[in-house]
């Protein structure tokens, strides 16, 4: 019955947390796995501060305060460093902020944690792109069309750097 009890204050507690996108929410539900001396459901609790503080960042994200975004992706990562969507998604707002050689080590990190992310590889060509790189950002938009090759916007911007060396015939190929 205590068992019982437990998880339906922890799962509470979840609801309660997605609802208002709050740590504190999941911080009472491991407080009382603690409290009531149920290790299980206190880490339970404690596996979702990362999500929890995703879902802030990405608020914050979506808000367009990339400073806030920024740091609300360096807890997750902080609470959860294998987390590659935090890392390319704090890349994503220090982009933004125009600190490109902070987004590309971020990017770097997410391929580290998954070699096979195409937005990954996407996101460091446009980065490429923007510092001058053709044949490079080239490189990697070859990468993440090689990893998700049905991607309008991978396809597009490999188009665009075929353009930039007129090789019209190639472009085209991914225009289309």
């Amino acid at each position: 019955m205590k068992r019982i009890l437990l998880v339906l204050a922890l799962v509470a507690s979840m609801q309660v947390a997605q609802a208002q996108k709050s740590a504190s929410a999941v911080k009472k539900a491991i407080e009382a796995g603690e409290k009531y001396g149920d290790a299980d459901v206190a880490e339970e609790a404690r596996a979702l501060i990362p999500q929890v503080l995703m879902a802030d960042a990405n608020q914050a994200l979506n808000a367009k305060d990339y400073e806030a975004a920024a740091a609300g992706y360096q807890k997750v990562i902080d609470a959860d460093p294998s987390n590659g969507a935090a890392h390319l998604r704090k890349g994503q707002s220090l982009a933004a902020l125009g600190k490109v050689d902070d987004a590309i080590s971020e990017y770097n990190e997410a391929l580290r944690l998954d070699p096979h992310n195409a937005m990954a590889y996407q996101l460091l060509g446009i980065a490429a792109g923007w510092k001058g790189n053709v044949q490079e950002a080239q490189d990697y938009f070859l990468q993440a069309n090689r990893y998700d090759p049905n991607k309008a916007d991978t396809n597009m911007n490999l188009g665009s750097t075929y353009a930039v060396q007129r090789n019209w015939d190639k472009a085209l190929e991914h225009f289309r």
